[in-house]
């Protein structure tokens, strides 16, 4: 259920909804217009299935990597090792940058650039590919909506 409750006592309005697990998620707007807004999409992700929990959409494509990685230890150890190769790269270029910011032009741009720097179009494209499974695996897991 998603509402808007009258005017604070600071001249603020509250929006606020319940996610599919029912946790609470409340933002205050200085007009009720940009806090309808703000439902309206909130509700319509909810309601399309692309809903990702504001807090958990902060997830550094470093950290995720970290956790994707954890559970990534069940494979043989020569492949565990490619894929530590692989996030190494992976977190050069993205690390620091939350997973829902990245964009699909800025992963061509890295791909280009790995090929500049003389590498394999074979290990461009399966560094890529790494990539494409950790994103997918956000997505699946619902931290990012869609894999970029």
């Amino acid at each position: 259920m998603a509402s808007i409750g009258p005017k604070r006592a600071d001249g603020r309005y509250r929006a606020r909804y319940r996610d599919g697990n029912g946790k609470e998620h409340a933002q205050h707007f200085a007009r009720k217009v940009d806090a309808q807004q703000w439902l309206d999409t909130v509700t319509a992700a909810l309601v399309g299935g692309t809903h990702v929990d504001p807090k958990t959409a902060r997830t550094t494509v470093e950290r995720w990597c970290a956790t994707w990685l954890e559970g990534y230890q069940t494979r043989r150890p020569g492949t565990v090792k490619m894929a530590r190769v692989h996030i190494a790269l992976i977190n050069a270029e993205f690390g620091s940058q939350r997973l829902a910011d990245v964009r699909p032009s800025q992963v061509r741009a890295w791909t280009a650039k790995l090929s500049g720097e003389g590498r394999a179009t074979s290990y461009v494209y399966a560094i890529y590919r790494r990539f494409a499974q950790i994103m997918g695996d956000a997505v699946h897991d619902g931290i990012i909506p869609r894999s970029p």
